[in-house]
């Protein structure tokens, strides 16, 4: 089935793309295209990444490691701005 018309790129592509590594809409759409046109098919692209992820040990374990790092930066850059605040 066609996700992306713009570029004629299928399902099977997309998750072929996601199976490689690609973890987000951004990264299929720089892997293969799917995405980068009218932007139609970015909310399937999502579910695909979703579905792949789900199924996917590996993924869903470098996703967790992903979000537990992104929190981390988050919870230091809060905490920067509050000194940075508090200084200046």
């Amino acid at each position: 089935m066609f996700v992306c018309l713009c570029h004629g790129i299928t399902d099977s592509e997309v998750k072929t793309t996601v199976k490689r590594g690609a973890t987000s809409v951004d990264a299929v759409a720089d892997k293969c295209g799917a995405g980068s046109g009218c932007g139609m098919c970015k909310e399937q692209i999502q579910d695909i990444i979703d579905d792949e992820m789900t199924h996917t040990p590996l993924l869903r374990s470098i996703s967790k490691a992903c979000s537990k790092r992104a929190r981390r930066v988050t919870s230091e850059l809060i905490k920067l701005r509050g000194r940075l605040g508090h200084e200046g």
